[in-house]
């Protein structure tokens, strides 16, 4: 399908558009300045403060050090920095998971887009890039249990994270991870020269919750939409869609199926916040319909005098910031499933319940 050209901004003075992706483990900004009589185009944020890469990148990590008076210390790519764990007392803030009742995935004229970003979601389970390198902190972890070397497990997960998960691509091919110098070796720990030595099928290991996950999402999107629009073509967006295993095992479950498994060839980080500065400016989507309930879980503060509150007086906990009673496990709901949002002719978002009518051929 060839997409109209965009029209030139009309508005009579200079504008900014900025879109905001917060994933779980990365997160990154697109934009758009908006000169009058122009044609709009959309750029990202490709450097942010102490990035170690002098080109820069199209994300940032989602963390956040607070100190205990609840001032941020250290943000983004500032707590990279070698050692931060150890140099101060700070707390160590990642972004909120959003609680959704379905899959993350989104399905249009037989078309569906999987956001594999650092999360992705399958009934209530994140399953995303994030986790696979969690899986193999916790074998590190049991595996060099009880020796010298258990100490090194945050930085051969740190190694993993950054690389060896990045680059498995077969699974009969053992990959190596370097922690220490050469002078290290234990053939019983498989390590050598300094490298942990990881087999093929252990690696694999640490990605399957994650590939049947996704292919778990779209198997049920086209299985909901299967009588009134087939899927044909499954997109996997985001930055864990660069991981050549995942997308060939998702391919492989997938593609026998009739439904062509695709990704972008560049820039897979920047596909969320990039699209939305395209809503804003394209408007190519006049309404939407949400298909799930969204939300986050949170807390809030106790209120004795709240029934509601005080029937679970026996899970109140004290926050460690402020000191403050608080309860947890709260739902905040941003959208309802079944509303309806449109952008009305003045620019204001509006919200509504909605009837879904299919047309019968």
């Amino acid at each position: 399908m060839t997409l109209p050209r965009r029209a030139k901004y009309s508005g009579s003075t200079r504008g900014l558009v900025l879109a905001f992706d917060i994933g779980t483990t990365f997160s990154g900004i697109s934009y758009s300045i908006l000169d009058p009589g122009r044609v709009p185009e959309i750029r990202s944020i490709t450097r942010y403060p102490c990035q170690e890469h002098v080109g820069g990148d199209m994300k940032v990590p989602t963390v956040v050090y607070y100190d205990h008076l609840g001032i941020p210390r250290a943000i983004g790519a500032e707590t990279l920095k070698e050692g931060i764990e150890v140099e101060a007392d700070w707390v160590k803030s990642h972004c909120l998971l959003i609680a959704l009742d379905e899959s993350d995935d989104q399905g249009t004229a037989g078309i569906t887009v999987v956001d594999a970003g650092g999360d992705a979601f399958r009934a209530g389970y994140y399953q995303g890039a994030v986790f696979v390198t969690r899986r193999a902190q916790v074998h590190f972890d049991s595996a060099l249990a009880g020796t010298k070397y258990h100490q090194d497990v945050p930085t051969i997960t740190d190694a993993f994270d950054k690389s060896t998960k990045h680059v498995f691509r077969k699974v009969h091919e053992p990959l190596q991870i370097r922690f220490a110098s050469p002078s290290e070796n234990d053939a019983t720990l498989n390590i050598r020269s300094g490298r942990i030595i990881v087999d093929g099928r252990t690696l694999a290991q640490f990605f399957e919750p994650s590939v049947s996950c996704i292919v778990y999402a779209i198997k049920a999107q086209n299985g909901n939409l299967k009588s009134h629009c087939p899927i044909k073509s499954a997109f996997l967006v985001g930055g864990f869609s660069a991981s050549d295993w995942l997308y060939d095992q998702v391919r492989e479950a997938i593609e026998p199926l009739g439904i062509s498994v695709l990704r972008p060839d560049t820039h897979r980080n920047k596909a969320v916040s990039s699209g939305a500065v395209s809503f804003y400016l394209d408007g190519f989507v006049s309404s939407r319909v949400a298909r799930s309930t969204y939300g986050i879980d949170t807390w809030v503060p106790y209120n004795p005098t709240n029934l509601a509150h005080f029937q679970r007086a026996s899970l109140v906990e004290v926050d460690s910031v402020d000191g403050e009673d608080i309860l947890k496990g709260f739902f905040w709901c941003i959208l309802p499933k079944a509303q309806i949002a449109f952008v009305d002719s003045s620019g204001e978002e509006k919200r509504g319940l909605a009837q879904v009518v299919y047309e019968k051929d």
